[in-house]
């Protein structure tokens, strides 16, 4: 008999994640925001709470293992979407300029992350992890920008093809690979243990790196050939998509990586152009981010404790946490545009575009929670943190495109 709990949290899930979605796009805001709030009102911060014994009847503990074993299918092709909306082509064709200010930004948030966390340890560390990798998980998770919600803020601004859309695309890509770069040393020092354990996991990084660039692009380039050429995915070709990512993500988790970084780096190596592309990305959205990815938003929701937050310290703390997060991607993107012979408005319209953090920044913070880096409320001030900076984007970018118009007309 088919597990009926499953069906149930599975039609409340997605109906919550939409509505909530759907009225968050009426208020002008990323979708993304909204589905996460609903996984909080469906976890122990509202429903739990408020509502133990239906929470405890909807979510069993029991239950909670096949929820997660979906949430992670979902985040594997979702993080797949991601690494094919990276163009490195224009990456390369872009000025010095996009990799200065994405790269000051980046950097200014890292190290005022770490200088923060110097504070935090103490209270918010885990006994077992050294500060050195709290330090550098903090740094990476107040520093990431999210490109697919970017991208989407800028769609719906009819900015994408603009020389801001262009450059703050490019700077969030290779803000992002650098940030992915990071946590993959990470999780290499995590798992590794000894001096020697953490080099052979380098040298299986290195070799799965160089077989995906050099043996899997070139194969993926001539069993797609024809399908580029024609401009369509079959069905048998979508399957065997499907096969490589699984596999791809499952050799990643082999070698001590976490499954995101192998479904990511299968979705850069995709041959075609962005057309050709966004055909698979069509297909696998439907699966991916309307059915399983609302599952991840869940499983969020059921880390963050906002009522954890109950006392001077952890308010001040939250404030501190996105001050900084503004202020390093701000401030660097601003001060690197203006070294660059650009105007400081312009910097601050890619700094306003690039405090986006959305999804990507929460895939972050669950692993982070998943390997015990760091306890469940630092969680949720970082989730609050997330969900902040995601929502000040478009108002703060609306007000500075009302300032730049103004000018003009003056």
């Amino acid at each position: 008999m088919p597990d009926q709990s499953l069906f149930l949290q599975l039609i409340v899930i997605i109906a919550v994640s939409q509505v909530m979605g759907i009225i968050f796009r009426k208020m002008q805001q990323p979708e993304v925001v909204g589905q996460v709030l609903g996984g909080i009102l469906l976890g122990p911060s509202f429903l739990g709470k408020y509502f133990p014994n239906l929470f405890d009847s909807l979510f069993p503990v029991t239950s909670m293992g096949n929820i997660h074993g979906l949430s992670q299918i979902g985040l594997v092709f979702f993080m797949f979407i991601i690494g094919m909306q990276i163009d490195f082509d224009v990456i390369r064709k872009e000025t010095r300029a996009a990799i200065v200010i994405s790269q000051s930004g980046f950097i200014l948030t890292f190290a005022m992350g770490v200088v923060l966390s110097y504070f935090l340890y103490n209270r918010f560390g885990m006994p077992a992890v050294q500060f050195y990798v709290f330090a550098l998980f903090i740094g990476i998770a107040m520093s990431i920008s999210a490109f697919p919600v970017m991208a989407s803020i800028l769609r719906s601004r009819k900015l994408l093809n603009s020389w801001l859309g262009n450059m703050a695309l490019v700077c969030a890509a290779t803000d992002d690979i650098i940030a992915w770069l990071l946590f993959t040393i990470m999780l290499t020092i995590i798992k590794g243990g000894s001096l020697l354990s953490v080099l052979r996991i380098l040298l299986y990084c290195v070799l799965y790196g160089c077989g995906m660039l050099l043996i899997v692009r070139r194969l993926l380039a001539r069993a797609l050939g024809n399908d580029i050429a024609n401009r369509k995915i079959p069905g048998a070709t979508f399957v065997g998509l499907l096969l490589v990512v699984l596999a791809s993500a499952l050799c990643s988790d082999l070698i001590g990586l976490h499954v995101m970084i192998g479904a990511f780096l299968v979705g850069t190596i995709i041959p075609g152009d962005a057309s050709f592309k966004q055909l698979i990305i069509d297909k696998m959205e439907d699966v991916s981010v309307a059915l399983l990815l609302p599952l991840y938003f869940l499983m969020t929701g059921l880390h963050t404790r906002i009522d954890l937050v109950n006392n001077a310290d952890d308010l001040v703390a939250c404030l501190l946490i996105i001050i900084i997060a503004v202020a390093g991607k701000l401030f660097g993107s601003a001060i690197a545009a203006r070294f660059m012979g650009m105007s400081w408005h312009a910097g601050l319209l890619i700094g306003a575009l690039m405090n986006t953090r959305g999804l990507v920044e929460l895939i972050i913070l669950n692993i982070g929670m998943e390997l015990g880096i760091i306890s469940q409320p630092l969680f949720t001030l970082l989730v609050i943190m997330a969900l902040v900076t995601t929502c000040m984007t478009q108002p703060f970018l609306d007000v500075l495109l009302r300032l730049e118009r103004k000018k003009a007309v003056n």
